[in-house]
């Protein structure tokens, strides 16, 4: 008896997927049940969901019954797109009020949708008072190879260090590598304080041999130090230099 084995298209597609089999035939006889044939997979590096064909048998002998007369064949993927951040180090001026992280495709195909989270951890800048926190889903498919999301920097009036915090990828399968996974963001302190005399004029006795003169910060928070420098110069009265 004569049987004929096809392949068809499923979401797995000839050639891309795997390598079509027309008509092949296959001959069974008293001393032979089983006849078995290949059929070849293509790998590819391109990263997609589980793809499948058919394959379906056919005769022109009345007296064979073919049953069942269709087999499916799932392919697996077995691929990784590899993501990064797309800048690992940012600098951002605390006024601009905002700043966007991206992540990227490094390596790899897409003919499916990948995730990855991206979240925020305190440093020296911490959650709420100098950003806002975030943990988010990035995704990424055949159209969209790079995804990003905004953070906000909270614009404050006080006078501190630059501050930093981190932001990190994370997997959300097999199928995705991380690389580059943790970056850094500093927030550039632009805020101001006025320093200055209180009061400005003083008026001393010549017998009370000293004078007291006071330097007050007059407009603004401090989160840091600030070091001023005082110094004297000669007016009409005339003396050592005070430093």
């Amino acid at each position: 008896a004569v049987v004929t084995l096809s392949t068809s298209d499923g979401t797995a597609t000839a050639p891309g997927d795997y390598t079509a089999v027309v008509d092949a035939e296959l001959v069974f006889s008293e001393t032979i049940d089983t006849v078995c044939i290949d059929i070849s997979i293509t790998a590819d590096q391109i990263t997609e969901d589980t793809e499948s064909f058919t394959a379906g048998l056919s005769t022109d002998d009345s007296s064979v019954t073919l049953s069942p007369q269709m087999a499916s064949v799932d392919i697996l993927d077995q691929d990784a797109v590899t993501i990064t951040l797309s800048v690992t180090k940012q600098v951002v001026n605390e006024s601009v009020g905002s700043v966007e992280v991206c992540a990227e495709v490094e390596k790899g195909g897409l003919e499916t949708t990948v995730f990855v989270t991206l979240s925020s951890e305190d440093g020296t800048a911490t959650a709420p008072e100098d950003y806002t926190a975030v943990n988010v889903l990035l995704s990424f498919n055949a159209s969209n190879n790079v995804a990003c999301t905004t953070i906000d920097i909270i614009d404050d009036s006080f006078v501190e260090n630059d501050e930093t915090f981190t932001v990190t990828l994370d997997s959300m399968g097999n199928n995705v590598v991380i690389s580059n996974k943790t970056g850094t963001v500093t927030i550039l302190d632009d805020d101001e304080v006025t320093i200055g005399f209180e009061p400005s004029s003083y008026i001393i006795n010549e017998t009370e041999l000293s004078v007291q003169v006071c330097v007050k910060l007059l407009d603004g928070t401090l989160e840091r130090a600030a070091v001023i420098t005082l110094f004297t110069t000669d007016g009409s009265a005339t003396g050592l230099f005070l430093a």
